[in-house]
């Protein structure tokens, strides 16, 4: 089976005209999710709660809004870890990059081949605008695979290049069950 990359856009008038019988039902579920977010907020108001996503968010007004105090935090870091990186969002990236001086590193672990699932809200986007600003020589690629076969690390590699494009980096297979099957 051949993977194709792009679509063709062959049946525009189909996809139009189905893309036309959906809007109310879009309209509908967006309208419902907006009403369940104004009920969520309203409640957390009412019991005085915060969830994950408040926290990061009057963490990161706090930065931006004072620099003694974004300053302080700052200079406590001289290495900044961020692990799973693919997985972060705007706020947090930003919460990270407030924190970044001349005097720290910030170190970045990611999968770009995991950066799809979006994972809590995760922006693939900018998890790639990230790397992408980064100096080609600040960048080490970790290719190898200890844990998977390599029947499936060959899949991957056949499927990763015409779905991923560019961001795409093979994988070698280093996995080794001493010829055995796993069970």
């Amino acid at each position: 089976t051949e993977i194709v990359p792009h679509a063709t856009f062959a049946d525009y008038p189909g996809a139009e005209l189905l893309e036309c019988e959906l809007l109310p039902l879009k309209r509908a579920v967006y309208a419902t999710a907006a009403a369940i977010g104004e009920s969520y907020a309203a409640h957390k108001r009412a019991i005085g709660a915060l969830d994950f996503h408040d926290l990061q968010a009057r963490a990161a007004a706090l930065l931006a809004e004072n620099a003694s105090v974004r300053d302080e935090y700052a200079e406590r870091f001289r290495h900044i870890l961020l692990d799973e990186s693919q997985d972060t969002d705007e706020l947090q990236f930003g919460l990270i990059q407030s924190l970044r001086t001349p005097r720290n590193t910030l170190f970045m672990v990611g999968d770009p081949k995991q950066a799809i699932y979006e994972f809590r809200g995760a922006d693939p986007d900018v998890f790639h605008a990230a790397v992408a600003a980064m100096a080609e020589a600040d960048r080490l690629q970790l290719p190898e695979n200890f844990r998977s076969r390599r029947e499936i690390i060959s899949f991957v590699n056949d499927v990763g290049a015409p779905l991923l494009g560019d961001s795409f980096v093979a994988i070698d297979s280093r996995a080794d069950y001493g010829g055995q099957w796993l069970a």
